[in-house]
């Protein structure tokens, strides 16, 4: 099994900085592709711990993420290694509205999680392609 050189990120405040890092945050925020307004870097800090928080409960064995701001529809990017040891990389696309509201919207939250499931289901540990409910790792 051949893993990328950014396998051993693990820990979520390593994921944090290597995102952080691809980004490019200038200035305190970050522009959206196609779109000239400016997004904070709170709100994009908080949208990546939603998602950080919702791989990390539906138990992926090792992965890295980004959440890419886009125009209306925005985008998280998962690579993660599968149970037969191959790495998979996918693009969700995902409401912007949605991932606000998961912050204190349980019925968004579990929304956003059983999508994000359907797509990384290999990755999760013991992880097949059957789907299986987000919780449930």
């Amino acid at each position: 099994m051949t893993l990328p050189d950014h396998a051993p990120l693990r820990d979520a405040a390593a994921k944090r900085e290597v995102g952080r890092r691809r980004r490019g945050m200038v200035g305190g925020g970050v522009r959206t592709e196609g779109d000239p307004v400016i997004l904070s870097s709170v709100e994009l800090a908080r949208s990546r711990d939603v998602i950080d928080q919702m791989l990390e409960q539906l138990g992926l064995q090792t992965y890295l993420f980004e959440v890419e701001p886009r125009e209306g529809t925005w985008e998280v990017r998962v690579e993660c290694a599968t149970a037969e040891g191959e790495w998979q990389s996918v693009t969700i696309p995902v409401d912007q509205a949605q991932l606000k509201a998961s912050l204190h919207d349980g019925a968004a939250r579990e929304e956003l999680m059983a999508r994000l499931a359907s797509h990384v289901g290999p990755c999760r540990r013991g992880g097949t392609d059957q789907d299986r409910s987000p919780g449930s790792a």
